[in-house]
């Protein structure tokens, strides 16, 4: 009678967070890293990324970290596209980090 019951508790306990919108000054320092690895893309740069991935089962996700090295960017649905095969949609982007950016202009604040 109570099989199930367990993972019912499990998944109710379950944390999720809810995405954070990026300010509009981020949203344009992120554009201007995107820019610089497009520029770049032939030389498969690495790339750190912090992400948010949607929860499947209830509102709110959590955020992951992952690095690997870019192999491609869709330009029609905005996505990063690594060597392993993940896809990131550009909108989940919390932060992007690369040694392409070293001699960017730093982010102000």
């Amino acid at each position: 009678a109570l099989t199930g019951y367990d993972d019912e508790i499990r998944e109710a306990a379950r944390f999720t967070s809810e995405k954070i919108l990026l300010a509009e000054d981020e949203k344009q320092a992120l554009d201007k890293k995107l820019q610089a690895l497009l520029l770049r893309i032939d030389e498969q740069p690495a790339v750190e990324v912090v992400y948010f991935v949607a929860d499947e089962k209830k509102s709110g996700g959590a955020y992951q970290t992952v690095r690997g090295t870019l192999k491609k960017m869709d330009t029609l649905h905005p996505a990063l596209i690594l060597h392993d095969g993940t896809r990131i949609e550009v909108q989940d982007i919390l932060r992007l980090e690369s040694e392409v950016f070293d001699g960017l202009p730093e982010d102000e604040g």
